[in-house]
């Protein structure tokens, strides 16, 4: 997306991320082909050269090949690179990690314990309302100890619809009705009853959930807003400090795979480097690339001399000849000049 105000670019965006004028020109010449009288000067691009001779010659294949084995050795260098660093500071950084696994390790987290930590304390915080109104539902409910409550008033409603619904049949639901509300009521007083067994509240209580709920949130100012991202700090500490201990032993293991990716990739650039060279002498002369006058593509090999260049993009330049007659404008211009009658200026 580019932003344009008062006629002028203000900025240029991939993807949602900020663009240069450099990348949208590499990007633009793969989307863009503008035909015209200069069309031939695409050729002076050298760095499409190469682009140009694995098209004509099809060595998709041979080039796919070559650059998955670069990509995997890319890679290979890269994790070699890590871990080679100054021994002090694989020291100082082993102490670092130790110090903070053992910190989380010690704190003994678990998912969602804030949340039910923050619960109880407000459960806590609130004990005499809560036992409050649990003790005068439970007494509404049963009546206390006079029995004078909504079951057993139910109870005895139930009792005079029974006598009443045998003269009038219309009521007899009504009883029936009455019965399952009582068994639903007794019910939930047998519950409350339970409630108030168990909410026996200790003050030490909220000083204990207090503690830990100070724990974690020093916890969180450290390694993450949540204990979740807490924990994934401490996996990917232990990680690196697994690397760290063992990375004698790593580095040398690397050390033989990028050995051995490296022959592998000098195997495949000389195949295709040679390849690339076969492309244009098989054809006459002006018969191969688009504009190419004489000569033969010289492709530099991807993987010769320095070791594995990036794929497919290996030297290659075109040895062009100027067509009889198009030499340069100056020549021309001084032939002129030269020419009996011609005076110089």
């Amino acid at each position: 997306m580019i932003q344009v105000k008062n006629g002028t670019v203000t900025s240029a965006r991939i993807n949602g991320r900020p663009a240069t004028t450099a990348l949208l020109r590499q990007i633009a010449s793969l989307l863009i082909d503008i035909h015209g009288q200069r069309d031939s000067q695409e050729l002076l691009s050298t760095e499409k050269h190469m682009a140009f001779v694995d098209g004509f010659g099809e060595l998709g294949k041979e080039l796919a090949a070559y650059r998955e084995v670069y990509k995997k050795l890319q890679e290979a260098r890269e994790k070699l690179e890590s871990l080679q660093m100054d021994e002090s500071y694989k020291l100082q950084r082993q102490d670092i990690l130790q110090y903070q696994i053992g910190e989380i390790e010690g704190a003994k987290l678990t998912p969602g314990e804030e949340e039910e930590l923050l619960a109880q304390r407000e459960i806590i915080r609130n004990a005499e309302k809560i036992t409050s109104a649990l003790g005068t539902s439970y007494q509404l409910l049963t009546g206390g100890e006079e029995g004078l409550g909504l079951v057993s008033g139910l109870e005895g409603l139930g009792e005079e619809l029974e006598t009443a619904s045998r003269f009038i049949e219309e009521l007899g639901d009504y009883r029936e009705k009455t019965e399952d509300l009582r068994y639903e009521l007794e019910e939930l007083s047998s519950t409350l009853r339970g409630y108030l067994d168990d909410y026996n509240f200790d003050p030490r209580q909220l000083d204990e959930v207090e503690s830990r709920l100070d724990l974690i949130h020093r916890l969180k100012k450290k390694y993450g807003a949540t204990i979740q991202e807490i924990l994934d700090y401490w996996e990917r500490s232990a990680q690196e400090l697994d690397e760290l201990t063992f990375a004698d032993e790593r580095a040398e293991k690397l050390r033989g795979e990028v050995a051995d990716l490296t022959g592998k990739a000098k195997e495949l650039a000389a195949v295709l480097s040679k390849k690339r060279g076969a492309v244009h002498p098989k054809r006459p002369a002006g018969a191969g690339l688009p504009g190419y006058a004489g000569g033969a593509p010289h492709p530099a090999a991807d993987g010769a001399g320095a070791g594995p260049q990036r794929p497919g993009r290996g030297g290659v330049f075109h040895l062009r000849q100027p067509r009889r007659g198009a030499e340069a404008p100056f020549q021309n211009r001084q032939r002129r000049r030269a020419e009996p009658g011609n005076a110089f200026h």
